[in-house]
C-alpha cells in the first residue's frame, strides 16, 4: 500500500494506483506501480462539479530546470486562489475570523458560503503528519 491509498483510507481524495507484474509477449519485465493521473477530469469524477471548477496544480517537470528553480504551476485552470492562500498564510493569521475564513467557515465551525473555502484543514494535517512519519522511516 502507498501513502495515496492511506490517504484514500481516512476519507480524503486520492490518486488511486496498484501494483502490476508486466509481461509482454510471455517476458517477464517486473514489478511496476501505476498511479492515475490528477486533473481536473479526475477530480470532477471523484468529487463532482465541472472540469472548470478544480484548478490542478503540479510542480514543473522539465528535467533542464535545476530543483531550487522548479516552480509550482497550474495545468488546469489558474493559480490565482493558491496564491491568494499563499499571500494569507505569508501574512499570517491575526484572529479566528481570518483562520476560519480560509477555510470556508464562520468561527463556530459552520459553513459560510460567502468565504470562498482555499484550504481543508484536517486533509492537510493528515496529509502532513503521514509524510513526517514516513520520513522519520526513512531516516531511521
Amino acid at each position: 500500500m502507498v501513502f495515496s491509498d492511506i490517504h484514500g483510507k481516512m476519507n480524503h481524495p486520492y490518486t488511486r494506483s496498484r501494483y502490476i507484474h508486466l509481461y509482454i509477449n510471455g517476458m517477464y519485465w517486473g514489478l511496476f506501480h501505476t498511479q492515475e493521473r490528477p486533473d481536473a477530469r479526475s477530480a470532477s469524477d471523484y468529487m463532482g462539479g465541472n472540469e472548470e471548477d478544480y484548478d490542478v496544480m503540479k510542480p514543473e517537470t522539465n528535467l533542464l530546470i535545476a530543483a531550487e528553480d522548479k516552480k509550482v504551476i497550474a495545468t488546469d485552470g489558474n493559480s490565482e486562489a493558491a496564491l491568494r492562500l499563499w499571500n494569507m498564510a505569508i501574512t499570517g493569521f491575526p484572529d479566528a475570523v481570518s483562520y476560519y475564513k480560509v477555510q470556508g467557515l464562520n468561527t463556530d465551525g459552520s459553513k459560510n458560503p460567502e468565504y470562498e473555502r482555499l484550504l481543508d484543514i484536517d486533509n492537510l494535517i493528515d496529509y502532513l503528519n503521514w509524510h513526517f512519519m514516513a520520513m522519520d522511516t526513512i531516516l531511521l
